[in-house]
């Protein structure tokens, strides 16, 4: 921890316990010098960002002094930040459903508790400093691992914020080691158990996988753990890792039938397990053309990860499944372990599970609406 956190601390602890009273004046920064035994830049910094907090403000060669208010507000405040980049842009980002989906989660929770939420928009090519947050007291970040550089996870450790980030159990494995604040994961591998159950339950014994090659290998072995469990497994005839869909620069019709033609060239599957679920509705839209492949429809299922806003209009659309991940209870469930570390100090445990549910194609039993 650096030196001027923990002498914004003491400060803090010292202002809230009453030792420096509303509107009284703080020791000049040469006798914190003195008292902490440390630079000029150290006592700067650690007024800064008491300042920040809403514990202190400055009088122009005067010096610190106490907020009349510093111990009247017990609302928390959280931020969510986000960054985007030239090739990520911030429109993306604020119109993907899953990330409204987990701020309205955490809105819920902030409003369960009398907190306030606010987000951070932030270019990761700028440099990240002390006025990224400026005009803001902040008791602890919510980081979301899609959105969240390396360089402002780096900041905020540094500067010892409260942190909770989201994370995946496909990318759990990355986070350990790397990140050691604790986090919320969305349990995908829980959902795609659940599903696996239901079809062996079903009689359904082979199955195939389908996946992009950003994750595909790497997924492609958590769901081997996941069929090992159960005492099943791919057929790696019907295993499939496609280019990333920026790089496939076949027309969506040619890229169904190249596709098609590798899943079912062995054979048909009882399931095809996929991690998207886009390249699914143009396969299911290409078989939807002929007879021999309507004659493969009736005979497959696939179980995708991630329930759509809409599909094209696929008269097959019950052959989908779908393992949700629940991201408004992930955002709940952040925000809540936030408010608890900030209130407590600590937290029992590093990990919290938000289970994702498996949804067999039912259009009642959906929890959005499909349009098929």
């Amino acid at each position: 921890m650096p030196l001027y956190v923990d002498i914004m601390n003491q400060l803090a602890t010292e202002i809230t316990a009453g030792k420096y009273r509303p509107e009284s004046s703080l020791p000049s920064e040469r006798e914190l010098c003195l008292r902490f035994n440390t630079s000029q830049k150290s006592i700067r910094n650690a007024l800064f960002h008491l300042q920040e907090k809403g514990y202190i403000y400055k009088k122009r060669g005067s010096g610190s002094f106490v907020r009349q208010d510093c111990r009247r507000s017990s609302i928390i405040n959280l931020g969510v930040v986000i960054n985007y980049s030239p090739s990520h842009p911030a429109a993306n980002v604020l119109r993907n459903p899953h990330f409204t989906q987990i701020l309205k989660g955490v809105n819920q929770a902030a409003a369960d508790n009398e907190a306030n939420a606010s987000m951070f928009i932030y270019d990761e090519t700028d440099k990240i400093s002390d006025n990224s947050f400026t005009g803001y007291r902040l008791d602890g970040l919510l980081n979301f691992q899609f959105t969240v550089s390396d360089a402002m996870n780096e900041y905020l450790v540094a500067h010892d914020a409260k942190v909770v980030s989201t994370v995946t159990s496909f990318q759990l494995d990355r986070y350990s080691g790397k990140y050691d604040h604790p986090c919320i994961v969305s349990d995908y591998l829980g959902g795609i158990e659940q599903a696996l159950k239901f079809y062996l339950a079903n009689g359904n014994t082979h199955f195939g996988f389908f996946a992009n090659a950003i994750h595909g290998l790497h997924n492609y072995e958590l769901y081997k753990k996941v069929f090992s469990r159960n005492n099943a497994k791919f057929d790696v005839k019907h295993t499939v890792i496609y280019p990333d869909s920026s790089e496939t620069t076949q027309f969506v019709r040619e890229r169904a039938e190249y596709f098609a033609g590798i899943l079912f060239a062995g054979g048909i599957p009882d399931v095809i397990f996929s991690d998207g679920n886009f390249v699914v509705s143009e396969i299911i839209a290409f078989l939807l053309e002929s007879k021999s492949g309507r004659d493969i429809l009736d005979k497959v299922r696939f179980c995708t990860i991630g329930i759509p806003e809409s599909l094209p209009n696929l008269e097959y659309g019950n052959h989908i499944d779908f393992v949700d991940p629940q991201n408004e209870k992930l955002g709940e469930a952040a925000a809540m372990k936030l408010i608890e570390y900030i209130k407590n100090g600590s937290l029992p445990e590093s990990r919290y599970y938000v289970p994702a549910v498996f949804v067999p194609c039912d259009a009642d039993k959906l929890t959005r609406p499909i349009m098929f």
